[in-house]
């Protein structure tokens, strides 16, 4: 059965590359092999690199998660870029295309989208649809859809509604 993400992207230049050659991509690009690591690993990396370790856990976990035939939605800044079919399995692959600067409140910091999934990218929204003006949209599936997370695991439900939501 398929599952049912949503995936924010920070950059734009990279989200736009996602969509150009079919992918999406989180950060990371420091930890080679994302997907192929136990907790333990994780964790002491994450601990080396000083990052959240829970929160940096759970949201890889999430992402090595996402199989083929799962849904994605890409989403950035309160808006809806792209849904799509993942077609492919984690791959790890460096390009300068996938480096962007992020910002967070009043910090910038680069970021290494080098951890990737294929994806069919079924219908791109041009310009993007802002979440906000889904006005059929459930508040609860709303909020949730705007998490500042990552990665985000949708229920089918809350993907019928936000599909059923946009043009």
């Amino acid at each position: 059965m398929a599952g049912f993400w949503r995936i924010r992207v920070g950059n734009e230049d990279v989200l736009r590359n996602c969509i150009r050659e079919g992918c999406v991509a989180v950060g990371w690009g420091e930890i080679d092999d994302l997907c192929n690591r136990d907790k333990e690993w994780l964790r002491n990396k994450l601990r080396e690199l000083n990052k959240s370790i829970v929160n940096g856990i759970r949201q890889i976990e999430g992402f090595c998660a996402i199989s083929p035939d799962d849904r994605i939605i890409l989403y950035r800044r309160g808006s809806i870029w792209a849904t799509g079919e993942v077609t492919g399995e984690y791959y790890h692959e460096k390009s300068q295309e996938f480096v962007g600067d992020i910002q967070y409140k009043s910090i910038t910091k680069r970021v290494q989208f080098y951890n990737k999934k294929k994806v069919n990218w079924t219908n791109v929204y041009e310009p993007p649809v802002r979440v906000i003006d889904l006005n059929t949209l459930q508040p609860e599936v709303r909020n949730k859809s705007n998490l500042m997370l990552t990665i985000v695991k949708l229920t089918a439900l809350e993907w019928n509604d936000i599909q059923s939501s946009l043009p």
